[in-house]
């Protein structure tokens, strides 16, 4: 059998294109299920260690509500456009209200370069949970 472009047609190429953006879209999850994950008491151990940068990506209301100390606040909407303020030279801890906008965030890090990511698992909730200090406001 012969191959050509011209027996290409719409009937026999879209199954491919649509088997093609399944496996895209399963090993997609797949490196967002990768993300390193740690617990707020592993999170707490590094807070005095230099060479980690602490991202809340919070809207700033939730921020001001309640976030961990030394924390920048770069929120999810804005993060496109404000993620270069955040140093690819050390290691980030991402932070949301339960771990879920971290995932997506620490996704478009990696995206862009970013390699030393973490996410708090439970987010700002498990981290309150466990008794941990917040600041509140600015």
């Amino acid at each position: 059998m012969q191959f050509s472009l011209s027996s290409l047609n719409l009937n026999s190429i879209f199954p491919i294109l649509i088997t093609a953006l399944i496996i895209y879209v399963m090993l997609r999850n797949i490196i967002i299920n990768r993300i390193k994950e740690e617990s707020p008491l592993q999170i707490i151990s590094h807070s005095y260690v230099p060479g980690y940068v602490y991202v809340d990506v919070r809207e700033q209301e939730e921020y001001y509500k309640g976030h961990i100390a030394r924390s920048v606040n770069i929120p999810l909407s804005k993060f496109k456009h404000s993620f270069r303020n955040i140093p690819n030279d050390k290691i980030v801890i991402v932070i949301c209200k339960n771990g879920n906008r971290s995932k997506k965030a620490i996704s478009f890090l990696k995206d862009n370069g970013y390699d030393k990511l973490i996410s708090l698992k439970g987010g700002t909730e498990a981290w309150a949970k466990a008794g941990y200090p917040l600041e509140y406001g600015v």
